[in-house]
């Protein structure tokens, strides 16, 4: 009797494995209604976005000035894509769809934005695969992938050109999640073969995809796996492909010195509560997305709601960890958003600010599932009423649809973008931003005051004053530009771009020996600078080195052969040594590359 007693007890736990009907694929009957309407609403959504700009943050790093994206469709610079960072991240695969977007359109951005709203649509889609894989059924799936597909957080991943990272790793990993669902109920070990190659691509698009061993863990917990050793070692080559992609990119970043960029100077403890605060931030905001913005800077004080952070988030964890085996829905959606955020929180200070609405791209599926797990339980409960609570729910994501579509308008370009930011919060990163967009409108005056009111909050930070600097330059107070130049060099002497404005202030006061000095530091920092190395040639000239500046030339020519300026300046130093048939082809060269010679300087060199 016992032992009989003792095997059914070990057959009922074999059989643990929660059963939920998977539908099958796709029957346009059952599904494809609900499917055209929530992309459809989706693309409506974003759609302001299609005719947004670049904007100056990050935008020139990944698509404008990227040299690799920018350049010709070569073998060499697929390569150079797939073995070096971008502005201190590793993203090769979005890179690789910029280059072949600036093949097609050049810097026209519209493409560039509608393939990001394509992508989310594709990850919208996944993601109501998934809710009804999960058993939530058809309209609380179809809530949850509208709040996916049109909540307002959403908007910095789809409507900023350089989160093509976001929607593209959300991709492989949302397909990765239904793959591995579907061997977890159907046992097939084909499902689990697709895994590896999506995460891969998903690595490949942005480094956040390394969680997802640990939400594929969560899935085993939903479904009831069990916990033994075995799901461990099945997993093992995602775990190492994780941490191999995360070292990597831990290493970029310290290469690149964009850790400490935000909270260098806050106390490890202030960092700790940030990421509490952030936590709970992110909560509120998955249910009422407020004040929306680009930066979110760094608490400079702990404030009460840095403290109360702290007992909102541990007494949730408590109360999910104390009902882990009576409500395991609600325990896995804070596990998936748990997961999926933790290595996001800026503790170690590698973004501007501590929270950003990107982040939350693929850790919101875990509590946009609990409102969909909390609209099934109102369903079935009132079901007498539930014509009312589909009609709440849907002026819910009527409200989000209408948020969204007037935040794309915040992202149309950096006049925008940093005006709203400056409203949400005064801040040093948005003021820089601004003063730039100014800058290169030619508005100086105003470029000047916002490079300013940046300064107040980073009064050592050579970027600033190198920028401030220049606009002095610009206003012909060549002194004073000197003078910030010298005060940016003595903070970060690596910064190149002090050399290069403070040479041009020296060119203006004719003081050529100290041109020429910073034009040699300049180039041994960034000996291939085709357009400095043509500048120190001038400067050689001009102090009696006809010679090495001929050489100097001669290297820019090399670098850049289709610079008329070069070919010009190389032909005045053949002049002064009396070579004029060289000087003469030369001249000739410029001015076939569009430059425009001095009047008669053609006829001089003939006779």
């Amino acid at each position: 009797m016992a032992q009989s007693q003792k095997k059914k007890k070990k057959s009922s736990q074999k059989n643990t494995t929660k059963t939920i009907q998977i539908p099958k694929p796709w029957s346009p009957s059952n599904n494809l209604y609900f499917l055209v309407g929530i992309l459809t609403i989706t693309f409506i959504a974003f759609s302001p976005a299609i005719d947004n700009s670049f904007v100056n943050w990050d935008d020139p790093y990944y698509v404008l000035e990227n040299p690799f994206v920018n350049s010709s469709f070569s073998f060499d610079n697929i390569k150079s894509i797939f073995t070096s960072p971008t502005n201190g991240a590793y993203a090769p695969l979005s890179v690789f769809s910029f280059m072949i977007e600036y093949q097609l359109v050049g810097e026209a951005p519209k493409l560039y934005h509608f393939n990001n709203i394509l992508l989310h649509l594709g990850c919208t889609f996944f993601v109501y695969w998934i809710m009804l894989l999960l058993g939530l059924g058809k309209w609380p799936s179809a809530f949850v992938a509208l709040l996916f597909g049109i909540h307002p957080m959403r908007v910095e991943s789809v409507a900023w050109v350089t989160e093509r990272k976001d929607v593209l790793f959300g991709i492989f990993y949302l397909a990765s999640i239904v793959c591995y669902i579907y061997f977890i109920k159907t046992k097939n070990k084909k499902y689990f073969k697709w895994i590896i190659p999506l995460f891969i691509l998903s690595l490949l698009s942005k480094i956040q995809a390394v969680s997802l061993p640990l939400s594929l863990l969560a899935l085993d917990y939903y479904f009831n796996r069990p916990m033994k050793k075995d799901l461990f070692i099945e997993k093992i080559p995602l775990f190492i492909l994780s941490l191999l992609v995360g070292l990597l990119g831990i290493y970029f970043l310290q290469e690149t010195e964009v850790l400490n960029v935000a909270s260098n100077e806050l106390p490890f403890f202030n960092k700790i509560l940030a990421g509490f605060y952030a936590l709970m931030v992110y909560a509120v905001k998955a249910v009422i997305p407020f004040e929306m913005t680009a930066i979110y800077p760094f608490p400079q004080q702990i404030n009460p709601a840095i403290m109360i952070s702290v007992p909102f988030v541990l007494g949730i964890g408590f109360v999910v960890y104390k009902m882990r085996n009576s409500s395991k829905a609600i325990v896995f959606g804070v596990l998936f958003f748990l997961v999926n955020i933790i290595f996001l929180l800026q503790i170690l200070g590698a973004g501007q600010g501590y929270l950003s609405d990107r982040f939350s791209y693929i850790p919101y599926l875990g509590l946009f599932f609990l409102m969909g797990l909390f609209l099934k339980f109102l369903l079935k409960k009132y079901a007498s009423s539930s014509l009312l609570i589909k009609i709440g729910a849907g002026i819910y994501l009527a409200l989000l649809f209408f948020l969204t579509y007037l935040q794309n308008d915040v992202w149309q370009d950096d006049l925008s973008l940093w005006t709203q930011s400056l409203k949400k919060y005064e801040n040093s990163f948005a003021h820089s931003n601004l003063a730039s967009y100014y800058k290169n409108n030619n508005d100086i005056e105003k470029a000047l005051v916002h490079y300013e009111s940046a300064l107040k909050f980073e009064p050592n930070n050579a970027f600033l004053l190198t920028n401030i600097g220049t606009i002095h330059s610009m206003k012909n107070n060549h002194s004073k530009a000197i003078e910030l130049l010298n005060q940016a060099e003595g903070i970060n002497p690596n910064f190149k771009d002090i050399y290069m404005n403070r040479m041009l202030a020296h060119y203006f006061t004719n003081n050529s020996q100290a041109a020429l000095a910073d034009a040699e530091k300049y180039l041994s920092i960034d000996p291939n600078n085709p357009d400095v190395m043509s500048q120190r040639g001038f400067f050689k000239a001009t102090l009696g080195n006809v010679n090495g500046a001929i050489q100097d030339y001669n290297q820019a020519i090399q670098m850049n052969p289709n610079k008329g300026a070069y070919y010009f300046n190389r032909s005045k130093a053949y002049q002064r040594l009396g070579n004029l048939n060289q000087a003469f082809n030369d001249a000739q060269k410029a001015q076939q590359l569009g430059h425009n010679l001095p009047q008669g300087y053609l006829e001089e060199l003939q006779n």
